[in-house]
């Protein structure tokens, strides 16, 4: 939190003149400041980002083909699963276009995600998950927000102490950790029709608990495939996650590869994708 307070405290010294908005973060007994800032993705949308994160040159080339991608294909309509959203700025880009539903297990950046929804005045998420999409689910009830324990929209923790470059790797974690299906997640949540998922190494997990999804429903899926992650944590190959999507009728575009495979999947009888 220092270094937040340290780099807002920096851009007024500086005298930005970019269009700008601080937002006081309440914790306990202290106050902290977080100056947001206009910033442009892509080249193309607008987005009230941290000041921390919005000098960051790479938001005009960054993940470029698959943000791209899945911003023309959401539709107002439709309903997406945001599956790994870290500090919330990309999953802010993409709530401008549809409902979402945020799925983020580490706690420290939930404060982040709700102040940057708030500087950019989008409507509380449709639903949320403080843990991991998994193979398998496993509520801890002292942990686990998924269960009513919000305050106002938000969970708990998302009132708390915040703090950014926390990430959580579901192949770390012991079964203290909660985690859901997909396909239990949407028995209380409704049915996505496209889902996103940046998951470091999990992706493959998280499209196994949702097969009943992928059967049922087709919804476009957008996955960034981390194969030295997945072998690492899973012992899995990328072929595999293929040879399952594929064994479920669905086809796949390779948007882009960098320090990840950027793919989309798409059923043929499912959500349509626009090229």
């Amino acid at each position: 939190m220092l270094t937040i307070m340290l780099l807002a405290y920096r851009s007024r010294l500086l005298g930005m003149s970019e269009p700008s908005v601080i937002i006081l973060i309440p914790t306990g007994l202290n106050t902290y400041l977080i100056q947001f800032k206009k910033t442009l993705i892509n080249n193309k949308w607008e987005l009230m980002l941290p000041e921390y994160k919005s000098d960051a040159a790479y938001w005009l080339i960054w993940e470029l083909k698959r943000i791209q991608s899945i911003m023309k294909n959401l539709k107002k309509s439709d309903v997406l699963y945001d599956i790994g959203t870290e500090d919330g700025d990309m999953s802010a880009l993409f709530a401008t276009k549809c409902k979402i539903h945020l799925f983020e297990p580490a706690p420290p950046p939930w404060p982040i995600i709700k102040q940057t929804w708030e500087a950019n005045n989008l409507p509380k998420p449709d639903g949320y998950f403080v843990g991991f999409a998994s193979n398998k689910t496993n509520l801890n009830p002292i942990l686990n927000d998924v269960q009513g324990k919000d305050k106002d929209g938000w969970p708990q923790c998302a009132y708390e102490e915040g703090e950014v470059g926390h990430f959580r790797h579901l192949s770390q974690q012991t079964d203290s950790t909660p985690q859901i299906k997909i396909d239990d997640y949407i028995q209380n949540h409704g049915v996505p029709t496209v889902l996103n998922i940046d998951a470091e190494g999990s992706e493959f997990e998280i499209l196994k608990g949702a097969q009943g999804c992928l059967i049922t429903s087709k919804p476009l899926v957008f996955v960034s495939v981390h194969p030295e992650f997945m072998y690492e944590g899973f012992k899995q190959f990328m072929t595999e996650l293929f040879e399952y999507m594929k064994a479920l009728g669905y086809k796949y575009d390779l948007l882009a590869v960098d320090h990840e495979l950027h793919t989309v999947f798409y059923h043929p009888g499912g959500r349509r994708y626009e090229t």
